[in-house]
């Protein structure tokens, strides 16, 4: 009798170790994985915030660049309405320029 309490015994004492044993290793994946995921979020978003700011840049030079050469406003726009036209896109490209914080 008393050996197969001590069975038993040792059969549940086996059963809480094991369970604990894998309910450490699950927390111990768990966190690394956690820790791991957040490292690479993190490299993700520092090279899109890098290549914004490369994007930034290149979009700053185009509408620089487009927007560097002054366009009269037409005299009378119904005589040459191309010149109007041009003026308009002239003055939306500087506007642009200004809300992108281009200089």
């Amino acid at each position: 009798m008393t050996h197969r309490l001590l069975v038993l015994l040792t059969r549940r004492r086996d059963y809480v170790y094991l369970t604990t044993v894998f309910v450490i290793l699950f927390g111990i994946g768990f966190a690394w994985n956690s820790y791991n995921t957040d490292r690479t979020q993190n490299a993700e978003t520092a090279a899109i915030r890098i290549a914004v700011a490369q994007d930034d840049a290149k979009w700053c030079g185009l509408l620089t660049f487009l927007s560097s050469t002054p366009v009269p406003k037409p005299a009378d726009p119904r005589a040459n309405p191309s010149r109007e036209r041009s003026y308009e896109l002239y003055v939306r490209l500087i506007t642009l320029r200004h809300q992108q914080g281009c200089s």
